[in-house]
């Protein structure tokens, strides 16, 4: 395994904010230098948090569709 801890800064900038350590199975820094590796992990959750928004928040009137075909969903619709 292999740590990587990065400060991720508040708003200002400053690099008062959070550190986050990152756990890896890379534990050859040739292979993926660790900020890019913060940067993966960056975008992951950006990414998440997006699915999340989608699923949960702006779903519109809460109806889940069971279908799970393309013709039957047409046909639940």
């Amino acid at each position: 395994m292999r740590v990587v801890e990065y400060d991720v800064g508040d708003r200002e900038g400053n690099g008062t904010g959070e550190l986050i350590a990152l756990l890896t199975t890379i534990v050859d820094p040739a292979e993926a230098r660790a900020d890019e590796l913060a940067a993966a992990y960056h975008q992951r959750w950006e990414e998440e948090t997006g699915n999340d928004q989608l699923k949960t928040h702006l779903r519109g009137p809460g109806r889940v569709l069971r279908s799970k075909l393309p013709e039957l969903v047409y046909q639940e619709i």
